[in-house]
């Protein structure tokens, strides 16, 4: 099964809690990037 740790990159210590537990289980994973919405429409989600 793959897991995919979506986070936004500005919530810092979130995401390396969230990564350090993985990494305790011997989890693999991969980051995406989160959009956050109080910033206005993300370019990437406009071109949809």
């Amino acid at each position: 099964m793959k897991v995919l740790l979506i986070s936004l990159a500005s919530s810092i210590t979130r995401r390396n809690n969230a990564e350090a537990i993985l990494k305790r289980y011997g989890i693999s994973y991969d980051i995406i990037d989160a959009v956050d919405g109080r910033l206005g429409l993300d370019p990437f989600v406009a071109e949809l």
